[in-house]
């Protein structure tokens, strides 16, 4: 690639003295430590260090207060809260890295960070509550104190995050540690790389340019100056003055085997490449490389609820399930002799419908229809003021009361509280062939009720558009799943799910 002025036919491509004029390096008139990009990926350990710092001083400053005000001394924790905070010093390394929190990775939300935290503050609580009650220690330890250092440690612990998170961000876009890439690659796959990079600013990434897969590709086809054909990129690496740090094939699949042209370049030389997978025309689930017997592997949906989440998502669906039946069984009785006296047929409506990695299940609701059959096992969803729907039906159906059986298939573990609602097993078939990712719902458990149905997202299926809505809330919620997420959305239950417009 010649290094002088850029030929007429290619008036975009950034010479290698073009690109030195970029302001993609570090400012070396600034005094800036020599160790301090070391610093930066020793950020677990000194998050580690801080946490157990600010939970041994938030149990201090909980026993002053409530103790050491009243009986000045300088060390007011009794020596049976002792245990307790030796415990929770000991679990909380293991259980914070086990949630994630101790990984030297840079993202675009502190968010994410400060769920899983508290997700993993409420492991550590439940894990105490179990050894106080099997040693029978829970009645030496004053729960108010118990409560406000719970409380306290937490929010020094997301405070120290959120200080930290803007101390590094601001490193990070004022050069330190900057790495500078080089993109190859061309449509829809390397635009969202592009896209990603520039929406994170604290990754500490400067895109030096790029590399068109395709001949022919016009230079502008990416909002980043180009660099030349990929037949070029040899020669640019080895003359090139600005010497980037990575190279990113950011390839579409079929064109992957291009990346052996450059096997003895990768092999010979100090550059650091990276494969971008091009999975953006997959419905895709929490993908993430794991080593299995030695060897890198990319999976491409996994589901959120495995392993301990889901267990504790069971033991939140049986425990609430309990609780809620306790709670409404006299008007389950009064909602049942309705039905009976209402329209002739049982009170109890059983359906086959896919559940959990597309198992067929049989659930239980509220008969709201006049009882009849139809031909060769089809299914006809209720639509408004459909004639099918008896009275009693047409509120119990509006008011979502005919829902309340399904709490007993919660017991059973056919279904969940919250997950993509289940739907008749002929309805499946007809999408699983429609829409993209249909089929991705049934990687968790169905349940009663879901991100999409609070968002008004429920009724009549026969909107293929709407069905879309409906299916892409479904996946936001499986990738995003929380304990935290399935209460918010039984609370927006609670206050939107009611007297649905959209019920029939």
């Amino acid at each position: 690639m010649s290094h002088g002025p850029s030929p007429p036919e290619a008036p975009a491509r950034m010479t290698a003295r073009q690109v030195t004029r970029q302001p993609v390096h570090i400012n070396n008139s600034r005094l800036i430590p020599r160790l301090l990009p070391e610093l930066i990926h020793l950020r677990p350990w000194f998050q580690m260090v801080l946490d157990l710092l600010v939970i041994l001083a938030s149990a201090y400053a909980c026993a002053f207060t409530l103790d050491g005000l009243r009986e000045p001394q300088i060390w007011p924790i009794p020596s049976s809260y002792w245990v307790a905070v030796l415990l929770t010093l000991m679990m909380t390394p293991w259980v914070f890295h086990r949630f994630g929190l101790y990984r030297a990775q840079r993202s675009e939300s502190i968010v994410p960070e400060l769920v899983q935290l508290v997700s993993a503050w409420v492991t550590i609580a439940m894990l105490l509550s179990v050894v106080a009650v099997l040693t029978k220690t829970n009645i030496l330890i004053s729960r108010v104190w118990l409560a406000s250092w719970g409380f306290s440690a937490l929010g020094g612990m997301m405070l120290s995050r959120l200080l930290i998170a803007s101390a590094y961000h601001r490193l990070a876009t004022s050069g330190i540690d900057n790495r500078n890439i080089v993109v190859v690659g061309s449509g829809s796959l390397a635009k969202h790389v592009v896209a990603k990079i520039h929406r994170t600013p604290s990754a500490g990434l400067c895109v030096l340019g790029y590399f068109a897969a395709h001949e022919g590709e016009p230079a502008a086809s990416l909002p980043i100056p180009y660099l030349g054909e990929l037949d070029e990129l040899a020669t640019y690496l080895n003359s090139q003055a600005v010497r980037p740090d990575e190279i990113w094939f950011a390839l579409p699949g079929r064109m992957t085997h291009r990346i052996e042209e450059f096997s003895d370049l990768i092999t010979r030389s100090t550059y650091d490449f990276r494969i971008v997978p091009d999975t953006l025309d997959y419905a895709l689930l929490n993908q993430k490389v794991k080593d299995i017997a030695g060897l890198p592997t990319v999976t491409l949906n996994k589901a959120p609820t495995d392993g301990i989440n889901r267990f504790v998502k069971a033991v939140e669906d049986r425990v609430l399930a309990c609780l809620i039946l306790i709670l409404v069984a006299p008007l389950m009785l009064v909602i049942a002799l309705a039905v009976k006296l209402g329209s002739p047929g049982p009170v109890i409506f059983k359906q086959k419908r896919h559940g959990w990695n597309g198992h067929v299940i049989t659930i239980y609701k509220f008969r709201t229809m006049q009882v009849h059959e139809e031909p060769g096992g089809q299914v006809t969803l209720a639509t408004r003021n459909d004639p099918r729907v008896t009275r009693v039906g047409r509120f119990l159906r509006r008011t979502s009361l005919d829902e309340f059986p399904q709490f007993i298939n919660v017991l059973q573990g056919r279904l969940s509280i919250v997950g993509p609602r289940a739907q008749p097993v002929s309805i499946n078939d007809k999408f699983s062939t429609q829409i993209a990712g249909y089929v991705l719902r049934h990687k968790v458990k169905p349940g009663i009720t879901g991100w999409a149905q609070v968002n008004g997202w429920r009724g009549d299926m026969s909107n293929l558009d709407a069905v879309r809505q409906r299916i892409e809330h479904d996946l936001f919620y499986i990738k995003n799943w929380s304990v935290w997420f399935d209460l918010a959305i039984i609370l927006l239950t609670v206050v939107r799910g009611f007297n649905s417009p959209n019920a029939h």
